[in-house]
């Protein structure tokens, strides 16, 4: 019995120059309350897990040259995104990542 597997596969992305692509990304955390956590306070103590609530942290990565911008907020919607997105093009061209249009 003879098996023969192709696979194709495409040519990944990639930005050849600084500001050509970058990669943006949201992580959702939850807030660990003042004190420390249920490993140290125990679980029925402390504030209930409704109330704690997350911390957002969006980042931007430029693929060419591999500067990194991230910053905490609280929420991910769009006008937040869009707000992020904003600081992270403020930031990139000082450090030798002008980017080429959003």
């Amino acid at each position: 019995m003879t098996v023969i597997a192709r696979r194709v596969s495409r040519a990944a992305t990639s930005g050849s120059d600084p500001g050509e692509l970058l990669h943006m990304d949201v992580k959702k955390l939850g807030r660990i309350p003042a004190g420390g956590g249920h490993r140290l306070r125990g679980r029925c103590n402390g504030t209930p897990r409704a109330r704690r609530g997350y911390d957002y942290v969006h980042h931007a990565i430029d693929d060419a040259s591999r500067v990194a911008y991230a910053g905490v907020f609280a929420d991910e919607r769009g006008a937040t995104c869009a707000d992020f997105l904003r600081e992270a093009a403020a930031f990139l061209p000082d450090r030798a990542c002008e980017s080429s249009g959003l």
